[in-house]
């Protein structure tokens, strides 16, 4: 009988660097660079969040991030924006209120379409990020039957 294994993924990749300095919170990063999965057709995407050391505030501090996926291959839908018609974020990171430090937080195996898409986040940490040193990255990957 056949075993399904992991294959190891891509090199990691920045998605986002100096869009995620200084955002302030509740608002949006800038669009990343367009991810192609047409060729690829990579089925899972896991992303690393690093936030380099500042203070989240109280309640449940969190980093959202979005798959803006185009259909056609030139237009894209609607980016979020904080409004009632958003939809679910695709990967939320979760802080830890009033604790100063730096986080890395990996979402791993998020499933991913084969299309072209981009990643947005909305910064919902109860303060502003740090000034530098912020990234977000992706690594696609897939199994194999063995």
């Amino acid at each position: 009988m056949a075993n399904l294994k992991w294959v190891a993924g891509e090199t990691l990749v920045t998605a986002l660097s100096t869009e995620l300095n200084s955002l302030a919170n509740n608002t949006f990063s800038s669009l990343s660079a367009e991810i192609d999965n047409t060729t690829g057709l990579y089925p899972w995407m896991s992303l690393e969040l690093y936030l380099a050391s500042f203070t989240p505030g109280a309640g449940s501090p969190y980093v959202a991030c979005w798959l803006v996926l185009c259909l056609d291959g030139t237009n894209y839908e609607k980016t979020p924006n904080g409004s009632s018609g958003d939809k679910p974020p695709d990967a939320i990171f979760p802080l830890e209120a009033g604790v100063a430090q730096a986080s890395r937080i990996i979402i791993a195996d998020i499933p991913i379409p084969p299309l072209k898409f981009k990643l947005v986040v909305q910064n919902k940490s109860g303060a502003a990020l740090a000034a530098t040193g912020n990234t977000l990255k992706y690594s696609r990957h897939y199994a194999q039957v063995v």
